[in-house]
């Protein structure tokens, strides 16, 4: 006897190399050949005395009774059985073709009979079809002789391994990018953004089903950018991706800011709705915006209030009420020069920082190219903001005198400066300012 192994999700490559040839074992007096039927996936000449035990351990079976009628019982007591009907009736003992419809446990969604056998007469050929990953109903099953007529049937058999195939599972890709407002998705999107805190930006959310199963109930869910999870409805497998624009976000704070988009389905295909989910995020680093030195703190700062009060040699103003706003307060009389604070480090630099060109302060840094200027014997140094040029600040920190020789900063003067408010209507606070000897100077403003 024969024997063949036959699973669900078995490729057809394997079963065929692994079981097929082993099933061709026809008598050799048998002309003819087993039809082929609409919805088998394989059909094969095997040993008259085949069963379903013989095909393999794990197949249950059931021979067809005088009535048409063949019940294969679960393994699983007090499981539903598998109840297959032939048709006609009376194809066992017949000689022409036969159908048949089976029904059973749910779990299987359709897929309950795995094999069919068709046992011929003594000396003929007996034919078995197999339904990879199962299959519910066939028509035009038998044996089809060289003299045009049909081999006589002795005995109907019907076998399932009571196992489900595996449902067809959605799979999403979500990818969540950012752009500031206005911008195109798929152009002028990036995984990472720098803005000014106050800048106005938008989310690109892409969504696309890559399985091989549909997906139902797909929700986009992103608490830092909708105000209400989005329902994108069903999305069919190897449909063009989803791409939504968020609305305008305003950046508010400073540093970095990330948010993750997720999307969650539910598998269409899949007999017990099981879900899934997807994420990604996206990521915003912002800097303070800074905004014109409000005039009256511009007066204390130049000391031109009263000419007798303890002036600031800066000022650095935070709303409480509003942290992406900030004030930046420099004397007006005097004239600084643009700068741009950056530092490109040397390549000698990353991957040896000891070496002697990066130990000094800042000599890490490449030179801006626009501090430097003149020829080499006069080595003049001059600001180049106006000509296009624009030097680093470490450059003007370290070259105060303009001889073009670096030299390390030090400290000159500093200030820690707080900023309390105190009541509201009148609006008062108060500023206090601690120097670098630890000696601090408060004052109290209303207005």
């Amino acid at each position: 006897m024969n024997t063949i192994n036959i699973r669900k999700r078995v490729s057809a490559g394997l079963l065929l190399c692994s079981g097929l040839f082993a099933l061709l074992a026809a008598p050799a007096t048998v002309l003819g050949e087993c039809l082929t039927t609409p919805n088998s996936k394989f059909t094969m000449l095997i040993d008259s005395s085949s069963s379903c035990e013989a095909l393999s351990g794990n197949m249950r079976g059931c021979q067809t009774n005088a009535a048409g009628v063949c019940t294969i019982p679960n393994p699983v007591a007090g499981g539903t059985p598998i109840v297959v009907t032939v048709s006609p009736s009376n194809a066992v003992g017949g000689t022409g073709l036969f159908n048949w419809t089976a029904t059973g446990p749910i779990a299987l969604g359709g897929k309950q009979v795995d094999v069919a056998i068709s046992v011929g007469a003594t000396g003929g050929g007996t034919c078995g079809w197999s339904y990879t990953p199962g299959e519910v109903s066939d028509t035009g099953l038998g044996f089809l002789k060289s003299n045009g007529t049909y081999q006589k049937v002795n005995d109907i058999y019907f076998c399932s391994d009571f196992t489900a195939p595996p449902p067809a599972l959605a799979h999403f890709v979500l990818s969540k990018t950012v752009m500031r407002a206005g911008g195109t998705c798929g152009v002028d999107d990036v995984e990472v953004l720098d803005v000014s805190t106050g800048t106005d930006v938008e989310y690109c959310i892409s969504v696309e089903n890559t399985g091989a199963g549909d997906a139902s109930n797909v929700v986009l869910s992103d608490p830092g950018v909708f105000t209400a999870d989005q329902s994108l409805g069903s999305i069919s497998s190897g449909a063009p991706a989803t791409v939504i624009t968020s609305p305008a976000v305003t950046i508010t704070e400073s540093g970095e800011n990330i948010n993750s988009a997720t999307v969650t389905w539910v598998n269409s295909e899949d007999p017990l709705m099981s879900t899934g989910s997807a994420s990604d995020s996206s990521k915003v680093i912002a800097k303070l915006a800074i905004e014109t030195c409000p005039e009256e703190y511009q007066q204390l700062v130049d000391g031109t209030i009263a000419g007798a009060e303890d002036f600031f040699g800066f000022a650095a103003l935070y709303d409480p009420t509003s942290p992406e706003r900030v004030s930046l307060c420099a004397p007006s009389g005097t004239t600084g020069i643009q700068c741009k604070d950056e530092c490109i480090i040397k390549d000698i630099c990353k991957t040896d920082p000891l070496d002697p060109a990066c130990v000094a302060p800042n000599y890490q840094c490449e030179q801006s190219g626009a501090w430097s200027v003149g020829s080499s014997e006069l080595m003049t140094c001059s600001d180049q903001s106006g000509t296009g040029g624009m030097p680093y600040c470490w450059e003007l920190a370290a070259d105060a005198d303009k001889d073009c020789a670096y030299k390390p900063v030090q400290v000159m003067k500093s200030h820690l400066l707080t900023i309390e408010e105190t009541h509201v209507n009148p609006f008062c606070f108060k500023t206090t300012s601690i120097n670098i000897d630890g000696t601090s100077t408060t004052t109290q403003y209303c207005f």
